[in-house]
């Protein structure tokens, strides 16, 4: 018999359970279904066929076991990032934001760089960003890049924000050259320039209001899943205002009035959501 066999038999083995898991590797198991659990999360609220009551059950179940999962694991950085996933993805950013800056303060207490770096792109990107809060994921994604400077999913996110950032802080020109009437005038390289970043900067707030568009409707499908119709609605209207040409949105808006007796205007939802995909400005973004 080796020393391995011998050592399995000693202590990997507990009351007949089958062999004992390692802590790290237990984090990893746990890490790994929280991951599991954030793509049902997301998969369930596109699935425009699931009743939102249902959709709400199953939340519910996802969320009380991500609360396991951290009972299991309260000093692991990595098993609050996941988990906070899960809340990103069901519209609960207050609580995913907390979950988050317990996964960072845990990766700093380690410390453990590549958990800290996780923690924080995740927390930008998912949160911070999807809410509109600009500054704060850019914050994150700067900060991310200082311990990972070729993080790819860092430096994406800081691109996306710095532009939104600078025009929301009043971003300091470069120097001008002065014109034949003693006026300063921009040169070409600023002209240019100055394009270029209006340009990305309409690109930012148009993808910020497409994942604005899907937490709103996430938490209107929670609303409506709880029963309260009337918020869901309101909900799932400002979510079309910010992203109007998105077919499953408004397909969310017609189950919506639907839910509140209002027929007409579920119908006026279908129809424009059928057009929407079968028009000339079919768009891919989804409820995420």
């Amino acid at each position: 018999m080796t020393l391995g066999m011998l050592g399995f038999l000693a202590g990997g083995t507990q009351g007949g359970k089958g062999p004992s898991v390692s802590e790290d590797e237990d984090d990893i198991l746990a890490v790994e279904e929280a991951k599991a659990l954030e793509q049902q999360e997301s998969a369930d609220r596109k699935d425009t066929t699931l009743k939102p009551e249902d959709l709400a059950q199953r939340s519910q179940v996802r969320e009380e076991r991500a609360k396991e999962l951290l009972t299991k694991h309260p000093e692991s950085p990595r098993v609050h990032d996941a988990v906070a996933g899960i809340d990103y993805s069901a519209g609960r950013f207050e609580q995913g934001l907390e979950r988050s800056g317990q996964a960072i303060a845990l990766a700093e207490q380690k410390p453990d760089k590549k958990a800290l770096v996780s923690a924080l792109v995740n927390r930008g990107e998912k949160g911070y960003l999807a809410m509109g809060d600009y500054p704060k994921a850019y914050a994150d994604a700067a900060r991310a890049l200082e311990l990972a400077p070729k993080n790819p999913r860092a430096f994406a996110l800081l691109k996306l924000t710095e532009g939104r950032v600078a025009a929301g802080h009043g971003g300091k020109p470069g120097p001008a050259a002065a014109g034949p009437s003693g006026q300063v005038a921009p040169s070409q390289a600023q002209t240019g320039e100055s394009a270029g970043r209006q340009a990305q900067d309409r690109e930012a707030q148009a993808t910020a209001e497409r994942l604005k568009a899907g937490a709103l409707a996430r938490e209107a499908a929670g609303k409506l899943g709880l029963g309260d119709s009337e918020a869901g609605r309101r909900l799932i209207d400002k979510a079309v205002g910010l992203d109007p040409e998105n077919a499953r949105i408004l397909a969310a808006r017609s189950r919506a009035r639907l839910a509140g007796k209002d027929m007409r205007g579920a119908l006026e939802g279908r129809e424009g959501a059928g057009a929407t995909l079968h028009g000339d400005t079919v768009r891919k973004e989804r409820v995420e």
